[in-house]
């Protein structure tokens, strides 16, 4: 009696390992199924991060380009100028022009852009002129 309540025992027990043995496993799986989502969102906050660096130094590189592009403009016999310009895409003029704004008055002198786009063709110059009232430029369609 006594040996069957002992082995009626131990099957319980063993019972219990596998019920515990199948619960750890279960723990396992769903584990390594969140290291792995937790490795996929820190790829993509990794790339997005990269993404954000690399979008900031384009942003920096044509910021320094469009500056330059600015001097040089404002140093330009103006016709010279404006026969460059008219060939350009509506928001590029105005960047410059922004920018040549901008120069202006840090040094303290009077701005030339509204004298250069006179020498635009007048619908030209309408069109330019109303895309930069637009507080929103870039989502303007050239």
């Amino acid at each position: 009696m006594e040996l069957a309540k002992a082995q009626e025992k131990l099957i319980e027990d063993r019972e219990e390992l596998e019920k515990l043995q199948k619960e750890i496993e279960k723990t396992q799986e769903s584990l390594t199924e969140e290291r792995e989502r937790l490795e996929e969102l820190r790829t993509g906050l990794i790339q997005k991060e990269e993404d954000i660096q690399e979008k900031k130094k384009l942003e920096l590189a044509r910021s320094e380009k469009v500056k330059v592009l600015a001097d040089k403009v404002a140093n330009m016999p103006p016709n010279a100028a404006r026969d460059m310009l008219v060939n350009w895409p509506d928001y590029d003029i105005i960047e410059v022009f922004e920018q040549m704004d901008k120069d202006a008055e840090e040094d303290g002198r009077q701005t030339i852009t509204t004298y250069l786009l006179t020498l635009f063709p007048a619908e030209r110059r309408a069109i330019i002129t109303n895309k930069w009232l637009d507080s929103d430029v870039r989502n303007v369609p050239n």
